[in-house]
């Protein structure tokens, strides 16, 4: 029975239900266009993301091979050097883990492209794995914390570079890892590892981690980017309503996992760091 379900339950999840909030969205959109009043949000990096009045900007590469039809402006972060944005256009930016997919060289250009596109006034929201959270787990052999990567046979510094640089796990022995983990700082040993990395392989393999965020840095690159107003936030405490927002009735029981598609800081919220930035 169980062999017959499965393959129902994924042709539903993953065909049906995003074929019916693809058809939702574009009525809210065709609604917001006849009314006059259709802001412009975007979704850096949202995938399968269906929330009524949102645009996604995404990749569809062989490893995320969903239909280009749910996208609405296919870019390759690795290579595109601007958005397809005009200057002081966009109203709002999202991004839920997305950079720490994106080798760190790539991503003050991308922050500087979310500061040239957004209306002044105007709010981008990131949220990424915390990596304060990650080394303390890591130090405090944390195993609730890492309890998958220690099914898998990882120590717990293995777990914290596979959170950040998660290619390097098969290169490096696990005495080679701890010895750095020991002899480095946090961040002297996030960005080694990080550096090292293959960007080759994060092409093929775009589900690996290759960055690292905290707030301090963050804050600095967004501050670099040119934003004015930057600040710690939590989940679902955004201070613009248009950046809050569980999904609604339509992720109720959550059974196809569709509080990922239609709601906001639903991934891993209590090991995530979330961070807005204003521009003046």
């Amino acid at each position: 029975m169980k062999k017959l379900f499965l393959p129902l339950y994924l042709i539903v999840r993953f065909h049906i239900v995003p074929r019916i909030l693809l058809a939702r969205k574009r009525v809210h959109a065709l609604l917001a266009r006849l009314s006059g009043h259709s802001p412009l949000m975007v979704n850096l990096g949202g995938g399968l993301f269906f929330r009524p009045r949102w645009l996604v900007l995404d990749h569809a590469s062989p490893f995320y091979p969903f239909s280009s039809r749910y996208i609405d402006h296919d870019i390759d972060l690795f290579q595109s050097r601007t958005l397809p944005f005009e200057s002081d256009s966009v109203d709002f930016y999202y991004s839920a883990h997305t950079l720490e997919h994106i080798p760190q060289e790539f991503c003050p250009g991308i922050l500087s492209e979310l500061h040239r596109t957004l209306k002044p006034g105007s709010a981008a929201r990131l949220c990424m794995p915390d990596y304060d959270l990650i080394r303390k787990a890591g130090e405090d052999k944390d195993g609730a914390y890492f309890s998958q990567q220690r099914e898998r046979g990882l120590t717990f510094e293995q777990a914290v570079v596979e959170q950040i640089a998660t290619e390097c796990i098969d290169r490096y022995s696990a005495d080679d890892i701890a010895e750095a983990f020991r002899k480095m700082s946090p961040e002297e040993f996030a960005d080694h590892f990080t550096g090292l990395a293959s960007r080759e392989v994060q092409k093929l393999e775009a589900g690996n981690h290759i960055n690292w965020f905290n707030y301090q840095k963050l804050a600095k690159m967004l501050a670099e980017a040119g934003f004015g107003e930057i600040y710690l936030s939590a989940p679902q405490q955004s201070r613009f309503p248009q950046l809050r927002g569980s999904g609604g009735w339509l992720t109720s029981g959550n059974f196809f996992e569709t509080k990922r598609m239609l709601g906001i800081d639903t991934t891993h919220a209590d090991r995530s760091l979330f961070v807005e930035a204003v521009k003046s």
